[in-house]
């Protein structure tokens, strides 16, 4: 599967793509690549996925955005890798064509926010970050997502 993912993503559209065997080689790669979008499979060998996330995604950041994969679709899975920052979660088997759109419409709303990096949360940014939610949090969470930012932006007023 590893395999026809990044051929795809590589031969057919043209991206960049960079690839880690395991969680420790995952963050290794992040810190040294900071890509915008991070594909992960929860159950990667030596550090799981959720471990990846906790370390690869800064508290109240937009980026990057990480598409969580997984064979085990629990529940109490999905909920936890989205506490963290998951942004969507495909259950294997997936379609290639999903994978990608998800890729693209990320790619598409970055390049038209011109997002790069974690984002520090300023009045105008806290703005920006709302208006984007809407594209990258799941309905049910967008409230609890949007609270979260609020906080984070009182908290940075008062340094």
């Amino acid at each position: 599967m590893l395999l026809s993912v990044k051929t795809l993503l590589e031969t057919d559209l043209g991206w960049s793509v960079i690839e880690a065997v395991n969680g420790d080689e995952a963050i290794k790669k992040y810190e040294q690549y900071k890509p915008k979008v991070v594909v992960l499979d929860i159950m990667i060998p030596k550090k799981s996925g959720f471990l990846v996330i906790e370390k690869i995604k800064p508290k109240g950041s937009i980026l990057p955005n990480i598409i969580v994969i997984t064979g085990a679709p629990r529940p109490r899975h999905r909920m936890y890798a989205e506490s963290l920052g998951g942004k969507n979660y495909l259950n294997k088997p997936f379609r290639l064509e999903r994978l990608t759109e998800l890729v693209k419409t990320y790619l598409s709303i970055l390049d038209e926010h011109k997002l790069e990096g974690p984002q520090k949360i300023t009045l105008p940014n806290l703005e920006q970050m709302l208006k984007v939610s809407e594209e990258f949090v799941p309905p049910y969470a967008r409230g609890a997502f949007k609270q979260k930012i609020s906080e984070l932006y009182k908290d940075n007023k008062k340094d």
